[in-house]
């Protein structure tokens, strides 16, 4: 009896099995290209900065200087991926500092570089 339960747990662990749901790969035809200037576009690359600049923990708020490139995957029920390619600056707000990058000024070129001594 004792050996019993042991064989039935053993046995219900190999006849059941777990898979995940098929995925769909990724058809590349299936990508739109957008107009880098559409609103809809600005606007998800606005969000996904503001999401990168409050993850950050050091340096400054970026801000969005141009959409290089943007493109469009259509899920069906589950809204749109896109995929950009993004050109920001470097403001003179530091990330700690909570604003908005248009809340800021540019930082000067040379600046953005970090000078560090060797002692």
């Amino acid at each position: 009896m004792g050996l019993l339960l042991p064989l039935a747990l053993c046995i219900l662990v190999l006849c059941c099995g777990a898979m995940s749901p098929p995925q769909l790969a990724l058809n590349p035809s299936a990508l739109l290209s957008r107009g880098c200037n559409d609103s809809d576009v600005l606007a998800v690359a606005g969000f996904a900065l503001r999401d990168i600049n409050k993850d950050r923990k050091d340096g400054y708020v970026l801000r969005l200087n141009r959409v290089n490139d943007a493109q469009e995957y259509r899920q069906d029920g589950l809204g749109s991926l896109f995929y950009l390619a993004l050109d920001v600056l470097e403001t003179d707000c530091h990330v700690l500092s909570k604003k908005a990058g248009q809340d800021c000024g540019m930082r000067i070129f040379f600046e953005s570089f970090q000078k560090k001594r060797f002692t």
